[in-house]
């Protein structure tokens, strides 16, 4: 700070005055003449001018020192932290106004205190040891200190001091950091939190580094793989994991951001191998995390399912087979093979409805083998048998795919024709008569055909109709074909 310098030597105007009173003792006092006194009174008024710019100077400096000290005084209350100066014996002779804020009591109250009275009992002893290091000169210390404000609040601060004057005063320096360690507390709950729950944890959870070596298991894993903890974190993924197939594209899912669940075999320490499940992660530094899950059991069930499903299967095949050989066996005739009676009635009804729905032709053709009782008679059941067989193979290698032919009772066949006229299914007829003749089988044929004015009611109206067409054909001496008409 720049105080301005009076103008004027003062040494040299005191020398001026003792000259001049000297001059005064050695000298009779004479009457001053006019320009004595007039000097002598400029002198004077000099003199007095100086003096009063000396004092405005001072007033001045003084005015500047007071305003530097309320700066570094206010600077000094009110800066962050609280400031102690402390005797040999601990006693506070001087702290700011942020320093008893921090211990919770008026300024006034604070001088002349022990300090230690504001220490807790559990930081008590830390603090008369620290105390007592500073009191030797050692230089700078720190120390964490716990203190008791407002008689029931605590508050914790970073305490930095130095010893001075040969340990007779102690300049400390506090810093509030009850927040940080509310949450380093809090940080450390959470951690034994974390840590009950991850050794509770009954699936393997394991930890590693962005090399792949592990940094931390729980008991789960360690069981799981019969190591101990130091001996796992001794080991790699590697050497643990068998090969996994595109395992480096895993690896760099994983490095972008994504997870992934997968089964594998981990290796234990007896070389043994167990199937695990792991869902796998990686955050953001790169370590690894792995919660792993023994599946052995289920891998088992899984077996043990999968050869059931292969019985249950062979089982459904097995009874579908005989379900189907059953249906085959319930809608064919057991000596030519071709449809029986039921069946075909279900297959004409479709077909009759179809027809009358949208006004389509339909055709059925009756026939019985001409002389069959004689030959039954003749030469027994079994060539009668021998000759409907050949009738039914020769009828269905004249037929059309959508065509059905069935027993329909004895001697008696009957043929269903979708989408055929009488006339149509009249050539059909011709075919099998012609195909018969070489083996010595001659046919009678009935065919109607679907009337749609009158309409017909049902398929057993057809069936009738090629009934009587059929009968005709016999009286007119068998080997024939008739198509019904009204005037029979």
């Amino acid at each position: 700070m720049k105080i301005n310098k009076p103008p004027g030597d003062g040494a040299s105007l005191h020398q001026a005055d003792e000259k001049l009173v000297g001059k005064k003792k050695k000298e009779p006092i004479l009457p001053l003449t006019r320009e004595e006194s007039r000097r002598l009174i400029r002198e004077l008024q000099e003199r007095q001018t100086e003096l009063k710019i000396q004092n405005e100077a001072l007033i001045q400096s003084r005015v500047e020192v007071e305003a530097v000290l309320r700066q570094y005084s206010d600077l000094y209350d009110f800066a962050p932290a609280g400031y102690f100066t402390l005797g040999r014996d601990g006693i506070i002779r001087q702290a700011n106004q942020v320093g008893a804020h921090l211990l919770g009591v008026e300024y006034n109250d604070l001088i002349k205190q022990g300090f230690n009275r504001f220490v807790s009992d559990k930081s008590l002893p830390v603090f008369n040891a620290f105390f007592e290091v500073l009191l030797s000169g050692e230089g700078k210390k720190n120390c964490e200190i716990e203190f008791v404000k407002n008689e029931n609040e605590l508050l914790w601060a970073d305490m930095e001091a130095t010893c001075f004057e040969g340990g007779n005063e102690t300049r400390a320096m506090l810093t509030d950091i009850t927040e940080r360690k509310k949450a380093e507390h809090a940080l450390k709950k959470s951690e034994e939190q974390y840590r009950t729950l991850i050794e509770m944890a009954s699936d393997g959870i394991f930890l590693a580094n962005s090399e792949g070596r592990y940094i931390e298991v729980n008991s789960a894993g360690c069981k799981l793989l019969g190591y101990t903890r130091a001996e796992i974190l001794q080991l790699t993924m590697r050497e643990i994991v068998k090969p996994i197939p595109n395992r480096d594209d895993l690896l760099k899912d994983l490095k972008d951001g994504e997870t992934f669940l997968i089964e594998c075999e981990l290796i234990c320490k007896d070389r043994a191998s167990v199937p695990v499940e792991i869902n796998s992660s990686q955050f953001p530094d790169g370590r690894y995390l792995g919660i792993v899950r023994d599946i052995t059991e289920r891998k088992h069930t899984e077996e043990a399912l999968r050869r059931t499903n292969e019985a249950l299967e062979a089982a459904h095949l097995k009874l579908r087979q005989s379900l189907a050989y059953e249906q085959q066996l319930a809608r064919t005739d057991s000596l030519t093979g071709i449809s029986n009676r039921h069946h075909f009635f279900e297959l004409a009804s479709r077909a009759f409805s179809s027809a009358a729905r949208y006004q389509r032709p339909l055709a059925i053709i009756m026939f019985d083998v001409d002389h069959l009782k004689e030959v039954n008679d003749s030469f027994g059941h079994a060539a009668g048998d021998t000759m409907l067989m050949q009738i039914a193979q020769v009828a269905s290698a004249e037929m059309r795919s959508v065509d059905v032919l069935a027993r329909y009772g004895g001697d008696e066949f009957i043929i269903l024709l979708p989408e055929t006229s009488a006339r149509q299914a009249q050539f059909i007829a011709e075919r099998i008569c012609v195909s018969a003749r070489p083996l010595g089988i001659t046919l009678s044929i009935g065919i109607a055909e679907f009337q749609h004015n009158p309409l017909d009611e049902n398929v057993d109206r057809m069936i009738n109709r090629a009934d009587k067409a059929l009968y005709k054909a016999k009286e007119k001496g068998r080997n024939s074909i008739v198509i019904y008409s009204p005037d029979l």
